[in-house]
């Protein structure tokens, strides 16, 4: 508790006071244990409640309930905010579900398996659910999906759950974040392919589905964006669709010869009706016309398979 550490403190300034002979360590020694006593009182006495922890989640609450407020909060006040509903509210699982994507975004799977599980005990119909689910092979799944008789969360629900299973596994999230991007939730697409690359640094898809979400949002190939597309390159060298984005960089650094080079044996392999020569195509008229020719029409960057 707060008043412990404090206590602690005190200690401390008493014992540089009884020991020490300079009259600079006393005085700091001094001003120290004012401040300890003001924080003391100002937080709480010995054998009452962290009152500033509640007044602080009281006001997280209030910030959370404006949009924009809620935007502009930082993630330590996010898990703070969190936390302080698991513990007023301890059968509700949704707090701890929460907390387990927050801590797999923050590359702490293992606090957020441990925020899973708890969740998953507040919630033993869906846990059983999940266990049924779980037996089933991709080919089911998709199957079951397409009749329509599983719905679209349910697939998203089983694909956390499997993810928990094995947390240091990104094939699920990577799964589940093809599947926003399918039913178009871009930004929960994003964040799982944050969560794949918190369990996998270097998994080159994960790398360049994250590249490709950002660049359509910037609409422009930023210095962090192209790390990301060099970074799944150096993985995954045949992947025409990122080696197009590596030669525009290198295009947007100057090296013209060496962009042409690169992009020209990316089509050299390609089959004729190749759907990623529209992308080519895309990317040379908006960010990289060749000499002479004029800039294509605006628009958002062409999607990236």
């Amino acid at each position: 508790m707060i008043w412990v550490l404090l206590l602690f403190v005190v200690l401390a300034v008493v014992g540089a006071l009884l020991v020490s002979k300079s009259m600079t360590v006393r005085v700091i020694a001094v001003g120290a244990a004012v401040l300890a006593a003001g924080t003391y009182w100002i937080i709480g006495k010995p054998g009452m409640s962290d009152q500033p922890l509640e007044r602080r989640v009281a006001d997280l609450e209030k910030r959370s309930a404006d949009p924009e407020q809620a935007a502009q909060m930082r993630m330590d006040e996010v898990i703070a905010l969190l936390k302080g509903r698991a513990e007023k509210n301890p059968k509700d699982p949704a707090p701890h579900f929460s907390l387990a994507q927050l801590y797999d975004i923050l590359g702490k799977p293992t606090d957020g398996q441990i925020e899973y599980q708890d969740g998953l005990r507040r919630a033993p119909e869906f846990a059983k659910r999940m266990e049924q689910l779980d037996k089933l092979s991709s080919e089911q799944l998709a199957e079951a999906l397409q009749k329509g008789e599983m719905q679209t969360d349910e697939v998203i629900g089983l694909l956390e759950y499997r993810s928990w299973m094995d947390p240091a596994d990104p094939a699920a999230r990577l799964s589940l974040a093809g599947l926003y991007e399918q039913i178009n939730r871009p930004e929960q697409a994003r964040m799982s392919y944050e969560a794949a690359l918190a369990r996998q640094p270097d998994n080159p898809v994960a790398l360049a589905k994250m590249a490709g979400i950002m660049f359509r949002s910037a609409g422009q190939l930023t210095p962090e964006i192209a790390a990301m597309y060099r970074k799944a390159y150096a993985k995954d060298p045949a992947n025409p669709s990122v080696g197009i984005m590596v030669a525009l960089d290198e295009w947007n650094q100057g090296r013209h010869p060496e962009a042409e080079k690169m992009w020209a044996d990316i089509l050299a392999r390609m089959p004729p009706n190749d759907p990623l020569r529209t992308m080519y195509g895309v990317i040379r008229q908006r960010f990289a016309p060749a000499a002479g020719a004029a800039p294509g029409p605006a628009g958002p960057p062409a999607k990236q398979d």
